[in-house]
């Protein structure tokens, strides 16, 4: 190493080492937070499915129909770290203290919606979700 140059080591929590064939398994959380696109209104919620059209919630929060929503999904990677992924949604249906947000656009192969959550991608695959 020559004079007067900084070495800087990798921070395992935020970019663990590892080789090229080696990529850390993201586990999908069960709690999930929604933001209403209109007012700002920030409410979480337990994840019961999950699918590529849809995601239901249990949450004792009461939306409007066809409301406009950003629904956060949290992803813990190898046990150390987590990491979050958004998708804008809108409520399809809610009963008692379940809600159900369907993605806007779907996550259909190909689709930038898709490409933007590669961890709930990775998730919906390894659970064969439709």
């Amino acid at each position: 190493m020559e004079k007067g140059t900084v070495m800087t080591l990798a921070d395992p929590i935020i970019e663990p080492v590892r080789g090229p064939d080696i990529a850390p398994q993201a586990r999908l959380l069960s709690r999930t937070y929604i933001w209403l696109r209109e007012g700002g209104d920030k409410y979480w919620g337990t994840v019961a499915s999950v699918s590529r059209s849809r995601v239901t919630v249990c949450t004792h929060a009461r939306f409007k129909l066809n409301a406009k929503v950003t629904v956060r999904f949290h992803f813990q990677i190898a046990g150390k770290y987590m990491v979050a992924e958004e998708l804008e949604s809108k409520v399809i249906w809610q009963s008692g203290d379940s809600a159900a947000f369907g993605f806007d656009p779907p996550l259909t192969v190909g689709s930038p919606a898709l490409q933007k959550v590669p961890r709930l991608e990775a998730h919906l695959a390894r659970q064969g979700a439709g």
